[in-house]
């Protein structure tokens, strides 16, 4: 039986290394945590430190974009576009051979609210009958920041080494 929380399920999801679609002109656009988190990880031979992530978790999101999944209106909530923003996030990865933002592993999870009358099992069902497992394909990870400079960029993934979705049905 799949864990539901009321009338939604969880999911987790994550993503292998990515880079965002387009970097800022310089670290100067950038909150001061990020030169510092570089020269954390310049410090410690280019190895990713939990004090590295601690300087830049805040900075990451991610969400569910239900809309990139075929068939999703008849499973999934349409309230809010069917779009569902992490409940949680956990970068477990950060390297800085691309900058002025690094390369990001992360993962998050997800209550993505189900139709009325859908349940748990059959969300389970589609998701591994008609998407053939594709779940990770409604998965976005992305950089929140505020600042002038940055405004006009998108600083979601612009590419990644892969990706995993799936209903949960453990604790987080």
């Amino acid at each position: 039986m799949i864990k539901t929380l009321s009338e939604s399920v969880a999911v987790y999801g994550n993503m292998d290394w990515f880079s965002v679609a387009e970097q800022p002109d310089s670290m100067d656009s950038l909150p001061a945590e990020f030169a510092e988190a570089k020269s954390l990880w310049e410090q410690s031979g280019k190895q990713c430190t939990d004090d590295v992530i601690a300087k830049l978790q805040q900075y990451v999101n991610a969400w569910f974009v239900a809309v990139n999944l075929d068939g999703w209106v008849d499973y999934i909530s349409d309230k809010d576009y069917g779009e569902f923003i992490a409940t949680k996030v956990r970068v477990v990865g950060l390297d800085f051979k691309e900058s002025p933002i690094p390369l990001c592993k992360a993962e998050a999870w997800f209550n993505v609210t189900l139709k009325e009358g859908i349940s748990a099992d059959s969300i389970q069902s589609w998701v591994a009958d008609e998407l053939d497992g594709t779940l990770y394909g409604a998965i976005s990870f992305g950089w929140e920041i505020d600042g002038e400079d940055l405004e006009d960029l998108d600083l979601t993934f612009g590419d990644n080494a892969g990706a995993e979705g799936i209903i949960w049905n453990g604790s987080y």
